[in-house]
């Protein structure tokens, strides 16, 4: 008897525990947005907080002056599971999107990031308030055009056109109802206007040029042009060499450039702006240096990519990358589950996926905030900071490491 009473005590305490802990704590919003007084203080900008408000109901608003870290103590209160942060270009660089994804494995004191985060900005805050107004709504992604051959014969499409990366001139494409990808080789050719520029620039000033260099490349540029027409994809993935500035297609043969808030194609006989119908797209630079990177500018691919051509979600780097497991990574969760994540779902869980493996591997480096140190053409900064992780590590690491 005295046993049963004492378990009935003890049940009694727990159930009126948890119901005092549930009268005494707030309801927490799943949904925080974070923006700078700057972007607050510009009423066409605050509209953009303003519809991010309306588009989440019970949202959360935190303001910070300068950096987004001020309001950790915030977000550790109310744990949030997303966190949309609000600022204007000029204040969005490399070390802000670092430190966005450092402080989301902050709220606690585990290895694993504990929100989804993204950024809401643009070229101006009428294309910050685009992002917010035109993804209301689910999209399936039906057509893509791809400059990466791990696609395949892209069956996940209803539409496909892709350019090799592996095999120098290989295209292919399958339209509505076609079952085999059509895959031909680019036989013309055609200058790469910013190597040709060069090249003139270097025999006006004397200079020699590297033997065997040319600015003749097979024609990629102009497919790439003709495929965003005919195809006009719901999905983009790049890869090959870019900066903030430039996206060039494989093998160097051309590129892509923006100004003015606008993407066009860099032909030699002069600039074209891609055709467009207006329709949302995904943009996924995953191999890609630098595409994410908006550089504190308008001026950068990035914000052009959402501007002209109507990007609703970009996923880019903002640092050099080759052997990136971010973005290829991500990826591979998207298209080996397709249609169970969302994209930015996809990349999320392949983040935690990266820290796991990181820990197993390494665990000395699992904390550490690495420093940033920018390529210096001529030099092998690879091997110094590989150097460096050995060190850290104490062993030399393997590549994946």
């Amino acid at each position: 008897m005295k046993k049963w009473l004492i378990g009935a005590l003890a049940l009694w305490m727990l159930l009126g525990m948890g119901e005092l802990q549930a009268r005494e704590l707030p309801k927490r919003p799943e949904y925080i947005i974070v923006v700078s007084r700057r972007a607050s203080n510009d009423a066409a900008w605050r509209a953009v907080v303003e519809a991010l408000e309306k588009k989440h109901k019970g949202a959360e608003v935190l303001y910070y002056n300068e950096s987004p870290r001020e309001t950790m103590p915030q977000l550790r209160y109310y744990w949030p599971r997303y966190v949309a942060v609000v600022d204007k270009p000029e204040a969005i660089g490399r070390d802000f999107i670092v430190d966005l994804n450092r402080m989301s494995r902050e709220i606690d004191f585990d290895i694993y990031a504990d929100f989804l985060c993204g950024v809401i900005t643009g070229y101006n805050a009428d294309a910050a308030m685009r992002l917010v107004t035109e993804t209301k709504e689910p999209m399936v992604i039906e057509s893509t055009l791809s400059t990466i051959s791990s696609f395949g014969d892209g069956h996940w499409f209803d539409r496909f056109a892709f350019i090799s990366d592996a095999k120098p001139g290989e295209i292919g494409e399958r339209g509505v109802g076609q079952k085999e990808l059509q895959r031909s080789m680019v036989t013309d050719s055609a200058d790469n206007r910013m190597f040709r520029d060069a090249i003139i620039k270097a025999q006006e000033q004397g200079r020699t040029i590297p033997q065997g260099f040319s600015a003749r490349k097979p024609n990629l540029l102009q497919r790439f042009y003709d495929y965003y027409t005919k195809y006009d994809p719901d999905l983009l993935v790049t890869a090959s060499h870019a900066t903030e500035r430039n996206l060039e297609m494989p093998f160097s043969s051309g590129n892509l450039m923006c100004k003015d808030g606008k993407i066009y194609a860099d032909f030699p006989e002069g600039p074209k702006d891609l055709v467009e119908s207006g329709k949302r797209r995904v943009y996924l630079p995953i191999g890609n240096c630098l595409m994410g990177n908006i550089d504190n500018t308008k001026n950068s691919m990035a914000l052009a990519f959402m501007n002209s051509a109507h990007v609703r979600t970009l996923v880019g780097y903002v640092v050099e990358t080759w052997y990136g497991r971010n973005g290829w990574g991500g990826l591979c969760y998207l298209m080996n589950n397709p249609g169970r994540y969302t994209i930015a779902e996809a990349f999320y869980l392949n983040q935690q996926d990266l820290m796991f493996q990181l820990r197993e591997k390494a665990p000395n480096l699992v904390n550490k905030a690495y420093p940033f140190v920018k390529h210096q053409p001529g030099t092998n900064h690879l091997a110094e900071e590989y150097n460096k992780v050995n060190a850290l590590a104490g062993r030399e690491v393997d590549q994946d490491v």
